[in-house]
């Protein structure tokens, strides 16, 4: 996606790879709550180019990150990586999981914001602000229990 504003409503979502190219904002409606969150899962790779700003209200303002949670859904046993990539100059607040998924926030880049919670097998954080959501501490946020995906080749 290039630049320009994407908008999720509550619900459940999966895309195998998503690249935003910034400047971008990817928001959340007024459906979404702590109780009727938006559920993303990403197959292969989410990758944050620069100036994105993801769940936010304005640069440094974060909405809740319960709000926007984001589940890796590959593993190394399927032979398919999961890759989280911010850029440059990118404010993300969401919950963050996955198993073998690998998140990278280095190489030169700046400016990076992270607001929320995170589990991924490596995290590269060089040139991430991490600000952890004290309110998320023993908080479980399980994605759709039910919903298995399988790789049928």
């Amino acid at each position: 996606m290039t630049g320009g504003d994407f908008q999720l409503s509550a619900g459940v979502y999966y895309f195998d790879r998503v690249i935003f190219t910034g400047p971008h904002r990817w928001g959340l409606d007024s459906s979404v709550s702590a109780t009727a969150p938006c559920i993303v899962y990403v197959g292969q790779m989410l990758i944050f180019a620069d100036d994105c700003l993801v769940n936010m209200n304005s640069p440094g303002d974060p909405r809740p990150p319960r709000h926007l949670q984001i589940y890796c859904t590959g593993d190394e046993l399927s032979g398919v990586a999961i890759y989280v990539r911010f850029s440059f100059n990118v404010e993300v607040s969401a919950v963050i999981a996955g198993q073998d998924a690998a998140l990278n926030a280095g190489g030169g880049a700046s400016g990076n914001h992270l607001y929320g919670a995170l589990y991924t097998k490596t995290a590269m954080l060089s040139e991430l602000s991490f600000h952890y959501d004290t309110s998320l501490h023993n908080q479980i946020l399980a994605g759709v229990t039910e919903w298995v995906l399988v790789n049928e080749d």
